[in-house]
C-alpha cells in the first residue's frame, strides 16, 4: 500500500510543499497507529494499518526529496543514510516494546509522532521556488525519466530493492521454516541478526556514496552495481550454506551490501529527477520496484519455490541481483550522462539564450531544445526568445519542425532535452491544460472546429478552461462575436456548413476567447482567400496592440514581413536566423527553398 501510493503522495508533496505534506502524513500515521489499539477485529485493524502504511510512504518520497533540496549532492549520501537508519532503529525498538508490553500498548508509542509532526510543520520549506499547484504532472515527469538513457539501469536497481523489501521477507521466512524448521521466535531472531547489517551498511553506504560522488556520478552508479552484485552473491551463498550460523552471517552481510545499494540508489534518483518533481520521481521509482521487483519477482520465485524448493527460488533471486548489478555497472556512463543533462536543464532555466541580443522581458524563452518522434530527431538545439508584447514570425521550409515547436510550447509534447520558459515560468514538462492556465492559446494548423456542433457550441467548448466563470465566459463569447460579425449571424449554424474562411475565423475566435497573453498561431493564411487573410491579420494586430504576445508560424514570407517585425528561420530543426524580418529578405540562401517549395 505504501509503495503503490508513492506516486500520488509524491505529486501532492511537490505541489503543496514537501514540509507540509510530510508533517500531515506523520500526524495521520501517528493517529492511525494509536487508534489501532482500540481495534476489535482484524478488518478494523487492517484499515488502521493500511492508513498508517500509506501515510508513512512519504518517508521514501517527500522526505528524500526534502533532504535532496536541503543538502548539496556531495553530502546527500550521508543524509540519506542517516535518514534510512531510522527504519532499523524503529524496528528494533518496536520489537522490544511489543514483546515487553504487548502489541496494543506497544502501538501507543505511535502517538509520539503528533508533537514531532507539529515541530516538522514549522521547519522552513526547501522546495524549488517555482513549485506550485501546476508545477508537477505525472505523465510528463514519467515520460522525461523514461527518455534518460540510464533509466532502465536505475529501474533494475530499484526492482532488486523492491524484491528485498517485499519478496525476501516472504521467501526468507518460508526458507527458515521449511528448511531449518525454525519456530516463530527463532525466525525472528535470525531476522533481527540480519537486520543488524543495516546498522553497519547504511553508514558505510553514506560515506562511500559521498566519496564516489566526489569522483563523479558514474562512480556512484558503479558503487550501486557492485553493491547489488555483492548482495546477490551473498544471498545465494547464504541460502545454500551448510549451517544455520553461516546462514545468519550470510544474511547479515547481504543486508550490509543491500544498505549500500539503497543509499546509492537514492543518490542517483535525486540526481536524475527534476528538482520540482523529486518527490514524484521517488514515488515513480518506488512503484517500479513494487511492480517488477516486489510483486513480479516474488510471484515468479514463489511459483519456482513450490515446484523445486524454496532454496532454489532464493538462489535465483540472488543470481538476478548479481546480473542486475553487472548491468548497472556497465551502464554507469549513461547514468553519468543523464545527470549532466539534468544539471544542464536546471541551469538553462535561468541562463539567457545564445541569440539574446534584444532587451525586454521574455514572454517565451526556448533554450537548447531537442525533440524526436521515436528514432527520428526533428529539433536540434533550438534556441530562441520572444519578447513580451511583440509579434514574431517563425518561418522555414516544410518539415523544418515549426509546428512541432509550437506543440512543445503548448504542452502537447515534451522535449527530449532543453528548457522552455513562459513569462519566466519553467513549463518544459507541464501538460497542455497547465500551460493554458498561464495564459497561452494555440491556433493549430488546419481546421480547429467540431463540424457537427454549432458556432455557439464550438465557442463554449473553446471556453472550457473558464467554464466555472459563467459570466466571464458569456461576456467573452459576445466579445468575439463582435469581432467576427459573420459568426454572430451564424450562431446556431452547424460549423460543417461554413466556408473555409468562416471556419478559420471561428478557430481564431476560440483562441482569443480567454484573452491569452501569448498567442501561438500555426499557418493563419493556409488555403484562404486574400480578403479573408487581410481581415484575420487586422484581428491579430488588434490583439497585439492590446498587449498579447504573438508567435506566428507562416509559410508566406510577405505575410510575415507585413505582420512580424521579428523574424526567426528554422531549417531542418535548427534556428538559422534570428533578427529583423526585413533583414531576412536579404538572405537568399535561406529563402530560396521556401519560394521553391523544397523540404
Amino acid at each position: 500500500a505504501g509503495l503503490a501510493s508513492g506516486p500520488f503522495l509524491g505529486v501532492l508533496a511537490d505541489r503543496r510543499g514537501r514540509t507540509r505534506v510530510s508533517a500531515a502524513a506523520l500526524a495521520i500515521a501517528s493517529l492511525a497507529g494509536g487508534l489501532a489499539v482500540a481495534a476489535t477485529s482484524v478488518s478494523v485493524l487492517a484499515v488502521f494499518v493500511l492508513a498508517a502504511a500509506v501515510a508513512a510512504s512519504t518517508a521514501t518520497t517527500a522526505h528524500l526529496a526534502w533532504l535532496a533540496d536541503a543538502y548539496p549532492a556531495g553530502a546527500r549520501g550521508r543524509a540519506f543514510a542517516t535518514h534510512a537508519l531510522a527504519f532499523p532503529i524503529a524496528s528494533a525498538l518496536g520489537f522490544t516494546i511489543v514483546s515487553s508490553l504487548g502489541w496494543r500498548w506497544g502501538l501507543l508509542i505511535a502517538l509520539a509522532g503528533l508533537p514531532v509532526s507539529v515541530a516538522m510543520s514549522r521547519l522552513p520549506a526547501t522546495a524549488p521556488e517555482d513549485a506550485g499547484p501546476d508545477t508537477v504532472a505525472v505523465a510528463p515527469t514519467s515520460q522525461r525519466l523514461r527518455r534518460l538513457r540510464g533509466f532502465p539501469a536505475v529501474c533494475l536497481a530499484v526492482s532488486i530493492v523492491g524484491f528485498a523489501a517485499v519478496g525476501l521477507p516472504i521467501l526468507g521466512t518460508e526458507y527458515l521454516q521449511h528448511h531449518w524448521h525454525l519456530h516463530l521466535g527463532a525466525r525472528g531472531h535470525v531476522a533481527f541478526l540480519a537486520g543488524l547489517g543495516a546498522f553497519g551498511g547504511l553508514p558505510i553506504g553514506g560515506v562511500l556514496g559521498d566519496r564516489a560522488w566526489s569522483r563523479g556520478p558514474g562512480h556512484v552508479a558503479r558503487l550501486l552495481g557492485g553493491a547489488l552484485a555483492a548482495f546477490g552473491v551473498l544471498l545465494a551463498i547464504a541460502v545454500f550454506a551448510p549451517s544455520l550460523d553461516l546462514v545468519e552471517a550470510g544474511f547479515a552481510l547481504a543486508v550490509v551490501a543491500l544498505s549500500v545499494a539503497i543509499v546509492a540508489t537514492a543518490q542517483l534518483i535525486a540526481a536524475v529527477a527534476y528538482p520540482a518533481a523529486r518527490s514524484l520521481a521517488f514515488g515513480i521509482f518506488g512503484a517500479y520496484g513494487l511492480v517488477f521487483g516486489g510483486l513480479g519477482a516474488t510471484v515468479v520465485l514463489v511459483a519456482v519455490g513450490h515446484a523445486d524448493g524454496i532454496r532454489l527460488a532464493l538462489g535465483l533471486g540472488g543470481a538476478a541481483a548479481a546480473v542486475s548489478g553487472a548491468v548497472v555497472w556497465i551502464s554507469a556512463g549513461m547514468v553519468a550522462d543523464d545527470v549532466v543533462v539534468v544539471d544542464a536543464e536546471v541551469a538553462d532555466a535561468t541562463r539567457p539564450p545564445k541569440h539574446a541580443g534584444r532587451r525586454g522581458n521574455a514572454a517565451l524563452r526556448i533554450h537548447d531544445v531537442n525533440f524526436s518522434y521515436g528514432a527520428r530527431q526533428v529539433l536540434f538545439g533550438v534556441d530562441l526568445e520572444v519578447e513580451e508584447g511583440e509579434v514574431a514570425g517563425l518561418l522555414g521550409t516544410n518539415g523544418a519542425g515549426k509546428s512541432t515547436l509550437l506543440r512543445l510550447v503548448a504542452g502537447l509534447d515534451h522535449p527530449s532535452s532543453g528548457t522552455i520558459r513562459i513569462f519566466g515560468r519553467d513549463t518544459t514538462y507541464l501538460e497542455a491544460e497547465q500551460v493554458i492556465g498561464l495564459g497561452v492559446s494555440l491556433l493549430a494548423g488546419g481546421r480547429m472546429s467540431f463540424p457537427a456542433l454549432t458556432v455557439a457550441e464550438n465557442l463554449r467548448v473553446g471556453g472550457h478552461s473558464i467554464r466555472r466563470q459563467g459570466a466571464r465566459l458569456r461576456a467573452a463569447i459576445e466579445e468575439v462575436m463582435t469581432l467576427f460579425p459573420v459568426l454572430a449571424e451564424r450562431r446556431d449554424q452547424r460549423v460543417g456548413t461554413l466556408s473555409g474562411g468562416e471556419q478559420q475565423m471561428l478557430a481564431v475566435a476560440r483562441v482569443l476567447l480567454t484573452r491569452p497573453r501569448l498567442v501561438l498561431i500555426d499557418e493563419l493564411s493556409l488555403g484562404l482567400a486574400p480578403k479573408v487573410v487581410e481581415g484575420l491579420l487586422a484581428i491579430v494586430r488588434r490583439v497585439n496592440d492590446e498587449g498579447a504576445t504573438v508567435l506566428l508560424v507562416e509559410q508566406s514570407v510577405n505575410l510575415a514581413l507585413t505582420l512580424a517585425p521579428h523574424g526567426l528561420f528554422l531549417e531542418r530543426g535548427e534556428v538559422r536566423f534570428d533578427g529583423a524580418t526585413a533583414e531576412l529578405l536579404a538572405r537568399d540562401d535561406l529563402l530560396r527553398p521556401v519560394f521553391l517549395g523544397a523540404r
